[in-house]
């Protein structure tokens, strides 16, 4: 009985590891990802009539020296355009989906009233022109692999530092297998309340999915940081843990400490910080 019971344990730890385990860190490619502020949708400001996700904001961002986080989605011509939303209601004022216009209908559209328009990635990559590193989240929606393909072709030959981000685990998974050089982030947060399968939604929320995309990024809502499949990632399998989105210098600079990426906005951090990770006996440490 006692075998039987040591054999269950070591079939459910199989399984457990084999759903969680992350991908492996290329130190190379995550250098200058790494011990980053990143300006959530650009550094911006409807004060000073630069609104999210839009090349103003970007430029602003990158002139400051902060990383940038910014979402894509596709047009209704298959081109990759960087909206959050999958509605323009919010934001434009337009009773229409992002999906169901073209790229230069969405052009033609500004955002929340000032004279910045919806870009297209391209037009983001070319305003920022590497000189920051991006976080590209991916806003899947019907066709995740159109998506992916499209993004994967415009960042080909983009000269500066990028890593791709989604909650859609299927999207990480097209990139591990058609760019696997790409660096990959799992975005999760606490699922409660959240529309769809609770079987998924609580996969979800505890990264079991990360054996389809073996992401080498978990990326976590910084309210639930405390999730334990999120430290088991990082202290004991060595992921790298980005925090979003984080509104005040206080919790910042205690995030600090485990995180070395953050997503902020509403106040101005400081661009870089020291999150040196040493592997001590197979785990990721930090030293003080």
């Amino acid at each position: 009985m006692l075998w039987y019971i040591i054999l269950a344990a070591v079939l459910v730890g199989g399984v457990y590891l084999g759903l969680l385990y992350p991908g492996k860190v290329q130190p190379d490619a995550m250098e200058k990802l790494r011990g980053r502020a990143y300006a959530h949708r650009g550094l911006h400001s409807l004060r000073n009539g630069v609104p999210e996700n839009s090349l103003e904001a970007f430029d602003v961002a990158a002139r400051h020296g902060y990383g940038i986080e910014l979402d894509v989605r596709l047009s209704s011509d298959g081109e990759a355009v960087v909206f959050h939303d999958d509605s323009l209601a919010r934001l434009c004022r337009v009773e229409r989906r992002v999906c169901e216009l073209t790229a230069e209908q969405l052009k033609k559209l500004r955002i929340s009233g000032t004279s910045q328009f919806i870009p297209t990635l391209r037009e983001a990559l070319d305003t920022v022109g590497g000189r920051v590193p991006l976080m590209i989240e991916l806003k899947t929606g019907r066709d995740g692999r159109r998506l992916c393909e499209r993004v994967r072709e415009l960042l080909a030959d983009y000269p500066g530092a990028y890593c791709v981000v989604s909650f859609d685990p299927k999207a990480l998974s097209w990139f591990k297998r058609h760019a696997p050089g790409v660096v990959r982030g799992q975005l999760a947060t606490k699922m409660r309340g959240n529309a769809g399968n609770p079987v998924s939604r609580y996969m979800l929320e505890n990264l079991y999915f990360n054996f389809l995309g073996r992401p080498q990024i978990v990326s976590y809502e910084q309210e639930f940081f405390s999730n334990a499949n999120l430290k088991r990632c990082v202290t004991a399998f060595g992921a790298v843990a980005c925090a979003w989105t984080v509104t005040d210098q206080n919790t910042f600079d205690n995030l600090t400490k485990i995180a070395p990426m953050i997503v902020f906005e509403r106040f101005f951090p400081r661009t870089k910080y020291d999150n040196t990770v040493v592997m001590v006996r197979g785990r990721a440490v930090r030293p003080d």
